[in-house]
């Protein structure tokens, strides 16, 4: 497949790293607008942070629906100028791709809008060093109502976007504008910031993509019977998070990349981790028994195989951070034979 650019100005650059580098511990983002080339590769003129509406969690961010349309309106008017995408971080979690909740929102969007093209931008912070440093990640998807993205990396244009320039003089545009909260991007890097490259992916049907239970989380173990007294409930995500996901994940082999995502209506989580070369996948649903951070289910799919398997023993609740580090080992030894 063809690989796109996405042709991004210092200035929203700089906007997007800066939203990221103050907040640290939940989620953020924002709109992305701009053009279209005929080659299907985006110029983002105007990168924006959330509206005031916005849902911006530990594990979840969802742009102000409103402010997002209404900013379109002032700019397509103004500027001719249309969304052509959205931003948001993973901050301090270690996972450094996109999630499954995050492909699933724009294969939706794509089909409920007839959109063929879409832009996503990822911004996370590659450790817990100071300064804190973000990386900037882009990614075009070529039929987003299927999924398809293409190998994808940034152009940086120089200075401030003649947009962003223009706002400051144009009363409609610059009222919506307004609305919007985050440190705006002026040319000048405040947080400091590196881009990446994302790589091609093909279309995920159905049965590959992660999904809700729709009975309770007893429901998660196909063959593991729940005991008297379980619940896995989490209580506090973001404690828990902090406190047993990121120590779980700093042993990620060079490589392996994570996604986390809330499922159970927020009550609980699930981890995928990929291998190298996305052969291989473990989907992890984690849970609280009461007194430590443990998997409930474990299901692995293969390239070429049949079906996906459950890989937890009937009635076994393992420790988070112990099958997580076994999981590490066998994607490592999994990447190296490939």
């Amino acid at each position: 497949m063809n690989k796109s650019f996405v042709r991004i100005y210092e200035s929203e650059l700089a906007c997007v790293a800066n939203e990221t580098g103050a907040h640290t511990d939940i989620e953020t983002g924002g709109s992305l607008f701009g053009l279209w080339t005929d080659g299907g590769n985006p110029t983002i003129l105007l990168a924006t942070g959330p509206g005031p509406g916005a849902i911006r969690r530990a594990t979840q961010f969802e742009q102000d629906v409103a402010a997002h349309q209404a900013m379109e309106k002032a700019l397509i008017e103004t500027f001719g100028v249309q969304a052509v995408g959205l931003w948001h971080s993973h901050h301090r979690l270690g996972l450094h791709e996109l999630s499954g909740g995050d492909l699933h929102r724009t294969m939706r969007f794509a089909s409920r809008t007839q959109r063929t093209r879409f832009c996503d931008v990822l911004c996370y912070f590659e450790s817990s060093s100071r300064p804190a440093q973000v990386t900037v990640k882009p990614y075009v998807y070529v039929e987003a109502s299927q999924g398809k993205r293409a190998p994808t990396e940034f152009i940086v244009l120089p200075g401030i976007s003649p947009v962003r320039a223009a706002l400051a003089v144009i009363e409609p545009c610059a009222k919506v504008f307004g609305r919007f909260d985050s440190p705006q991007g002026t040319g000048e890097k405040r947080t400091e910031h590196r881009l990446a490259r994302s790589v091609e992916t093909g279309s995920r049907n159905d049965e590959d993509a992660p999904g809700e239970p729709k009975r309770t989380i007893f429901s998660w173990g196909r063959s593991r019977k729940p005991q008297e007294g379980d619940s896995y409930v989490i209580g506090d995500l973001q404690r828990y998070i902090t406190e047993h996901v990121e120590p779980a994940l700093a042993g990620a082999p060079r490589g392996v990349t994570c996604e986390l995502e809330p499922i159970e209506r927020g009550d609980a989580l699930r981890l995928t981790l990929l291998s190298v070369n996305l052969g291989e996948e473990h989907q992890l649903d984690l849970g609280w028994n009461g007194k430590a951070a443990v998997v409930v289910r474990h299901v692995v799919r293969q390239s070429g195989a049949s079906g996906p398997a459950d890989a937890l023993q009937e009635g076994a609740t393992p420790l988070l951070q112990h099958q997580v580090s076994q999981v590490f080992q066998r994607l490592d030894e999994f990447g190296r034979r490939r």
